[in-house]
């Protein structure tokens, strides 16, 4: 989707790929003033989106506090309801908190020839300069983005690493104390939430922060998606054949679109009929 956006499209295209931006989430689709401000930047979104789960998280457990205050049982009931609840809506946003994170590290290179000054290093007899490739207005090598790369470090152990783990765990307790599915699941793939969340990692932010080249990223996350949609398609998860029917069609169609932005960024077809496919196959 991202090298997609590149992309010269005709204005209904254009349009099309602006509406996935707004459904994405990108408060810069959604807020368009927000560009015009000087203190709104990659960085403010960077702590917009690791930091308002959090925060929303802990609004919602002072309010359960507050309503089952005296009540012991109920109170851990409702505790287990939110915490369950605030696993299921970080797992439709953990993706696009990741991409924000791994965005940090992301940078483009310019080379600047015989110029001097701050943020030019030198790199086999060249002079470069880089910026970050989702906001020119910040320098990759200065003092403030070496800090705030540590921030980001520090974020991907947690939503990479610990958050994942504790999904894992909740869902492992709630398998084992019930023989029922799990959610929408069958109860022996209970995990397939936390497959899922590493798969959508693996396609989005690791490639952005393991792999530079937009070649390879796009071979890779093609070879990704197929090797998903097979196993959607050959072991059904859910306990709902039409949910299993839901999931193998969508994920039918990432993976036509992840080759249609293959052909489109690495081949010579960037006419109409291609956006028309991608238009069509995503309605």
């Amino acid at each position: 989707y991202t090298e997609l956006q590149d992309v010269q499209w005709p204005i209904p295209f254009k349009g099309y790929v602006g509406i996935l931006s707004g459904i994405a989430l990108d408060i810069n689709q959604v807020v368009p003033s927000l560009k015009c401000s000087p203190d709104f930047n990659a960085y403010t979104m960077l702590f917009l989106w690791t930091l308002s789960p959090f925060a929303s998280y802990v609004a919602s457990l002072l309010i359960t506090f507050a309503k089952r205050r005296g009540d012991a049982a109920g109170l851990r009931k409702e505790l287990v309801k939110v915490t369950g609840n605030a696993i299921a809506a970080l797992s439709l946003i953990h993706t696009l908190i990741t991409v924000k994170i791994f965005q940090i590290f992301d940078c483009d290179e310019f080379d600047v020839g015989d110029e001097e000054g701050p943020n030019i290093v030198e790199e086999e007899d060249t002079r470069i300069i880089r910026y970050l490739s989702s906001d020119y207005s910040i320098k990759c090598d200065s003092d403030v983005h070496k800090g705030y790369k540590l921030y980001a470090t520090f974020m991907i152990i947690i939503y990479c690493a610990l958050l994942p783990a504790m999904m894992t765990r909740f869902k492992w307790h709630q398998h084992r104390n019930s023989a029922s599915s799990i959610g929408f699941y069958k109860p022996s793939y209970w995990w397939f939430d936390t497959l899922d969340l590493f798969y959508r990692l693996s396609m989005t932010g690791l490639l952005l922060a393991f792999e530079k080249n937009s070649e390879k990223r796009m071979v890779a996350c093609s070879l990704m998606s197929i090797v998903f949609m097979s196993f959607v398609f050959y072991f059904r998860p859910f306990s709902n054949e039409s949910h299993n029917m839901v999931l193998a069609t969508s994920q039918t169609v990432v993976s036509i679109t992840i080759a249609c932005g293959y052909v489109v960024t690495i081949g010579d077809i960037k006419g109409r009929e291609v956006g028309w496919l991608l238009l069509a196959i995503n309605i």
